[in-house]
């Protein structure tokens, strides 16, 4: 297959061969989607507190050391792979799954602030 692009700054033509469009899995999909899940330390709280488990997580936080309570309480923002998320959702019983944290994100993402 012939490609060709045309960079639009400089209007210069570029063509390639290519024996076979790459496609992307469905698990690289799923990577790249739970990699631009970010959401605010209140839409996440709300989220929780929706989904029942709000207490149940600021238990861990209060168990947990100095520098995660800190995390936990001064963090802007939590991202969905971040290690501190993995930490509370296996600490939780029961467990987080990714299934879960997806869930989790997606509704916490759509919470307006």
């Amino acid at each position: 297959m012939t490609i060709t692009t045309i960079n639009l700054k400089t209007g210069e033509r570029v063509t390639s061969q290519n024996d076979a469009p790459s496609f992307v899995t469905p698990a690289e999909v799923l990577a790249q989607e739970r990699g631009s899940m970010v959401a605010s330390a209140m839409q996440v709280r709300l989220a929780l507190l929706a989904a029942g488990r709000l207490d149940e997580v600021e238990a861990i936080v209060a168990a947990a050391d100095t520098a995660t309570q800190i995390a936990w309480d001064k963090a802007t923002e939590f991202r969905r792979l971040s290690p501190t998320i993995a930490a509370f959702a296996a600490l939780a019983s029961p467990p987080f799954s990714d299934e879960d944290l997806d869930a989790l994100f997606t509704a916490a993402m759509e919470i307006e602030v």
